[in-house]
């Protein structure tokens, strides 16, 4: 799914953002409005938490954990950056383009942080 460049330059700008204070203080709560979408979402993020016992569905502590707050919660691995709108409208119940890219775009950034510090 291709979209324009000033929408991805502000996704790439948003996830940066998001990536730096991810690598910082490992949660980032965001107000991401979307104009084209009209619609605001309260988005908390969390990578490289504190780890207690081992969880359902495999989720680890360098797993990025993304809840839209009121509508749902997961964990998804960064390796694999490149996830379908629908999988994210699935798990986390939201349907909206712009948050798949951005979520795709902060998955990517983290991998290859990770990456470099290896």
């Amino acid at each position: 799914m291709e979209i324009d460049k000033e929408i991805k330059d502000e996704i790439d700008s948003l996830s940066n953002i998001i990536v730096n204070e991810l690598c910082i203080k490992k949660t980032v709560f965001a107000n991401i409005q979307i104009e084209e979408e009209y619609s605001q979402y309260d988005v908390l993020f969390s990578y490289d938490f504190g780890n207690i016992g081992i969880h359902q569905r495999g989720l680890k502590s360098n797993d990025l954990l993304i809840g839209i707050i009121g509508i749902g919660c997961y964990g998804f691995s960064i390796i694999i950056p490149d996830t379908d709108p629908r999988y994210y409208a699935e798990k986390l119940g939201i349907h909206s383009n712009y948050l798949s890219f951005l979520f795709n775009s902060i998955r990517k950034k983290l991998r290859e942080k990770s990456q470099e510090n290896n």
